[in-house]
């Protein structure tokens, strides 16, 4: 689906869907198969893609709020930006976000490595991984909530009121500047 001025809503059982050049809301719900998502302005519309298994990859997207769910399959989001909040969850997979900005951001992950890169977040930042690392290069935001049950945690560069638990792994918080732990 391309070039579209107007609200999108697809439903897929099987196969890759990749949808670019919207001016809208976007609803993409797909059982099975890779989503790629590019240059999507939904304005003050919502975001909202639901996959069962596939890699799922969002570039260029902005929105009020995006909210991205996946039982199985990493999600790449570049260049992403919600004037609201940022909602990822996932099953199994990595979850990868690089330049972005939103009002709060929460990422659910049971099992795989959690990784944002040149964040902005106004509010709360919000992580909770089962299985997995957490890392955080250059991301500011108001405040940080970062649990992982196995997995190590990785701040580099932040600001604000930093919250951070893991039942085994290290926790490593550098370049941070006016930092309460």
């Amino acid at each position: 689906v391309s070039d579209v001025k107007g609200t999108v809503d697809i439903s897929s059982d099987f196969g890759d869907v990749t949808v670019q050049n919207i001016e809208g809301a976007l609803t993409l719900d797909n059982s099975s198969g890779e989503i790629t998502i590019s240059n999507v302005d939904a304005g003050s519309q919502d975001v909202q893609i639901t996959a069962d298994f596939g890699k799922i990859t969002l570039e260029k997207v902005n929105g009020k709020d995006i909210n991205i769910n996946s039982s199985s399959g990493s999600l790449t989001l570049t260049n992403v930006s919600a004037t609201g909040e940022i909602f990822s969850n996932s099953d199994f997979g990595n979850v990868t976000i690089d330049n972005g900005s939103a009002a709060s951001t929460t990422i659910e992950s049971s099992s795989g490595k959690v990784s944002l890169t040149k964040v902005n977040i106004r509010g709360a930042l919000i992580i909770m991984n089962d299985f997995g690392d957490i890392e955080l290069d250059q991301v500011m935001a108001g405040s940080y909530d970062l649990d992982s049950n196995s997995g190590s945690i990785t701040v580099d560069g932040a600001k604000g009121s930093i919250k951070t638990q893991t039942d085994f792994g290290s926790i490593d918080i550098k370049n941070a500047e006016n930092v309460t732990i």
